[in-house]
């Protein structure tokens, strides 16, 4: 009797053409005789194509994902027109909603690639469902008497039945949380309520909870906290006594919780610099239930306003945070520097500190740009904080001589009320007090790494693949169009020559555009139990190791160091084990915590722009697709202009060099223009605008000869009606 596998039949159908053999003659060809055999094989059949590994056709026979191209993706959910799929590889295809109905975030989904430069596939169909709740409104009308109640889903465009719904009891506008009992036809049962849509802060709840986090921490996780508090510090045998260096902090206005710390040691031949980092492994012991709450978490979650934090505020704000003139257990690492800023010899020690002095990165800024001034409050520190800048300098220019890629971002800073509500919006601007933290901490995290790989100890890395293949000719052709193509082989792209090409173009009109698409290019960032190279740093080896008061993997490593360094322990095996699930776990929650917080900017965004509906603004183009122009105000707020809401019939989407005509001026990347602001999308959280025709001041990137004759053999028209 054979026995039928199911890999033996995916290999059999693989190996031939598509759609050779159906049941019969696959039996045939297996020379099947016994009923057994013959109920094995229509089970592997029917398990492969669930598992869309087969596709049947209509004469019901079969053909592998390899033979139609197809694969297997997680699919996240934008808006109602498009989404995003991620391959197992990193890889990220654009994809259009409207292919299918149904869909969810974080779907799997079977996908084709229908467009490999411009990273476009297709989705086939949905293999399975992950989410079975979701968060949505419910909007409470009084009509004649009596309550009507209008439910919305966030995001979803999608028509659905929600069952009880007249029995919920509600009685203002509402966020909940609605349970999915069937998926066709849709339909949802409220399972809970968040809260009232007009209480402070509470939309930054429903963004939350939609993505599974609940910002009020578990019980049993709040009393393990109060409890590690509440123990005294006391120095012992494992511990060094660091309480007589001169240690101060710097970190944001806003800030409360401070988990990293410098001191300066001056020599005749060069410096120590002492990086203490708050010692939060002391208190969250491996295994209880403060430990699995921070482990669900991940990562602490900043948003306008408010933070989710990863740890209870007893120790974030209070037991592990370096305030001033309180004792703090830390893990201290010195690294001896020559004068030239050349990194001798490096030392890992348990301690105990004092922080002295709570500095801001505006004060130090502002005390950088004028060493007289008298709102300084700290001027016996004054000369170790020029030092310190000084010899970051150098070690800075030392690193980035040779690798590193410097990206410029513009983030977003936005200011809100005690209610929630934004009143500002500005960019960041980082000085020089951010730059010196930054290359210090940087520092820190290279030492700690490679004392676990030459010391063979379990760990946490942070890697970086570099750039995609793919998203890369696609840069390249963009960069050709406005004359400012990338200067060598692509296939030797290392990160040296990223930056270069970066710096070449610093004085372009252009450089906005070539910074954001090139770093779109890059693959994300990533944990991994495997210290791989961190392309975007230029750095061989590199973990996380300095904010483990809101991140999870620094926790896990300044784990590491007390089981395998400090205390020479034996570890329990689970703490070390499954070290690939740990990092691919740890990897999910910091993206989970980047959607919210992206989700909760938007919606401040938003917000913020209503008072502008109808209003008249400068913008420039940044990118182009066949649905509508992205472009940002002068105030770095992302808007999109619409095709169908373009005044004129027709309208011509040139997808080769991205510009766009309406039979007036062509819109091309880097064109500024003037919108009329004519809407926000709440669902979608975006900010809708219409091109104000003939007020447009185009400043070309590139010459208008040669890219209208380019225009011309690549274009693609579309009619558009308004």
């Amino acid at each position: 009797m054979t026995t039928i596998t199911k890999q033996m039949v995916y290999t059999i159908i693989n190996e031939s053409r598509p759609y050779t053999y159906n049941a019969d003659t696959l039996a045939s060809y297996l020379k099947i005789d016994t009923i057994e055999d013959r109920v094995a094989l229509l089970q592997c059949l029917h398990d492969l194509t669930n598992e869309y590994c087969l596709f049947q056709s209509k004469k019901l026979k079969y053909a592998t994902n390899q033979q139609r191209k197809v694969a297997i993706g997680t699919f996240t959910y934008k808006t109602d027109r498009y989404g995003f799929i991620d391959t197992e590889e990193g890889t990220h295809y654009y994809v259009r909603t409207s292919d299918i109905d149904g869909l969810f975030d974080q779907d799997q989904v079977v996908y084709r690639i229908s467009n490999k430069v411009n990273g476009e596939a297709q989705i086939i169909a949905i293999k399975s469902h992950t989410i079975n709740t979701v968060v949505g409104t419910i909007y409470v009308k009084i009509r004649n008497g009596r309550k009507t109640y209008i439910p919305l889903l966030k995001h979803y465009d999608l028509h659905f039945e929600v069952i009880d719904l007249d029995h919920c009891g509600l009685n203002q506008d509402t966020y909940v949380i609605f349970t999915i009992t069937n998926y066709e036809p849709l339909t949802l049962k409220i399972s809970s309520i968040i809260g009232p849509t007009h209480e402070p802060f509470m939309d930054y709840t429903a963004i939350a909870v939609d993505h599974g986090v609940f910002p009020t921490y578990p019980k049993d996780g709040e009393m393990e906290a109060m409890k590690m508090a509440s123990m005294p510090i006391q120095l012992d045998t494992f511990r060094c006594d660091l309480r007589d260096l001169t240690t101060f902090t710097i970190d944001g206005d806003d800030a409360k919780d401070f988990d990293d710390a410098l001191s300066l040691i001056r020599h005749d031949d060069g410096y120590t610099v002492v990086v203490s980092i708050a010692d939060v492994s002391h208190y969250v012991r491996y295994g209880t239930p403060l430990d699995k709450a921070a482990d669900q978490r991940g990562t602490s979650i900043y948003l306008p306003g408010m933070v989710i934090p990863m740890l209870p505020e007893t120790l974030s704000n209070g037991s592990c945070s370096l305030n001033p003139g309180e004792d703090r257990y830390a893990i201290s690492v010195s690294m001896d520097y020559d004068n030239e800023g050349n990194k001798r010899d490096s030392t890992i020690q348990l301690s105990v500190i004092r922080s002295n002095h709570r500095l801001t990165y505006g004060q130090t800024n502002a005390f950088f740009d004028d060493p007289t001034s008298s709102t300084f409050p700290y001027d016996t520190i004054g000369d170790d904080l020029f030092t310190l800048l000084d010899l970051s300098k150098k070690i800075h220019k030392i690193r980035y001589a040779t690798s590193g890629i410097e990206f410029d971002s513009k983030e977003l800073q936005i200011r809100v009320d005690r209610q929630g509500n934004p009143i500002e919006i500005t960019t960041r601007k980082d000085g020089a007090a951010e730059q010196l933290i930054e290359d210090f901490m940087i520092e820190a995290n290279v030492t700690v790494a490679q004392y676990l790989l030459d010391h063979n100890i379990p760990g946490i890395y942070r890697i970086h693949e570099g750039i995609d293949s793919d998203r890369l000719i696609q840069f390249n052709d963009l960069a050709r169009e406005i004359y400012i193509p990338l200067p060598s082989n692509l296939d030797l792209m290392d990160s040296f020559t990223v930056a270069q090409y970066l710096k070449s173009c610093k004085n372009e009109p252009a450089y906005p555009i070539i910074n954001a698409r090139l770093l779109r290019t890059m693959k994300k960032a990533r944990y991994s139990e495997i210290c791989t190279p961190h392309y975007g740093l230029g750095l061989t080896t590199y973990c996380h190791f300095t904010s483990p008061i809101r991140r999870y993997p620094d926790l896990f490593v300044h784990r590491m160091l007390h089981y395998y360094v400090f205390h020479d322990q034996t570890i329990d095996d689970q703490a070390s084990s499954n070290m690939m699930d740990k990092a691919l776990h740890l990897s999910d929650r910091e993206v989970r915590a980047v959607q919210i917080e992206r989700e909760a900017i938007d919606l401040k965004c938003c917000a913020y722009m209503r008072q502008y509906v109808g209003t008249i603004m400068d913008a420039m183009v940044d990118s182009i697709t066949n649905s509508g122009m992205f472009m940002t105000t002068s105030q770095h707020i992302d808007v999109f202009v619409p095709f169908e809401l373009s005044p004129y019939y027709w309208s011509t989407y040139y997808p080769y060099v991205e510009a766009w005509s309406d039979y007036g001026p062509t819109i091309a990347l880097m064109d500024h223009v003037k919108i009329r602001i004519t809407s926000i999308d709440s669902m979608n959280h975006r900010v809708i605008a219409t091109l104000e025709h003939g007020k447009t001041s185009a400043s070309k990137t590139r010459k208008k000869s040669k890219s209208r004759k380019k225009v011309k053999s690549n274009g693609s028209a579309h009619r558009r009606k308004s």
